[in-house]
């Protein structure tokens, strides 16, 4: 009887030390694949980067909408303009972007007139301006 127990606490060893390499080693391959970024955990927003050139029309929303970049240029001051209009020069590094949003002819959706808070810069900050 006691050879049985010796060789079930042996046996009991052999599969733990399996056990524990598959263990690293699936721990290996997660922060392997979390550095390269082939898992889904490295990225958190779905976020499809598409390149478009300067004046050319990007389909929005489900295609109701296009946008298309008019010009594109860097300052180092800018002039914003409140709530209560006043104006403020504000000084710094800054992308400016001339945009164009269009609603397509056979749109599903209501017309809609676009204001401020219609936009948002995703990690970013920004003026916006109509």
């Amino acid at each position: 009887m006691k050879n049985a127990f010796i060789k079930l606490w042996n046996f009991h060893g052999f599969i733990g030390k399996i056990l524990t390499f598959v263990c690293l080693a699936l721990v290996l391959s997660g922060l392997i694949g979390l550095i390269t970024g082939v898992t889904k955990c490295s990225s958190t927003d779905e976020v499809v980067a598409t390149n478009y050139f300067v004046n050319e029309d990007v389909p929005l929303h489900d295609e109701n909408y296009s946008v298309t970049v008019a010009k594109c240029w860097t300052s180092e001051t800018i002039e914003t303009i409140g709530k209560d209009l006043n104006t403020n020069n504000l000084n710094g590094n800054f992308i400016n972007i001339e945009l164009s949003i269009n609603q397509s002819e056979n749109s599903s959706l209501k017309p809609h007139i676009l204001d401020s808070n219609d936009f948002k810069l995703k990690d970013h900050t920004g003026f916006i301006f109509l």
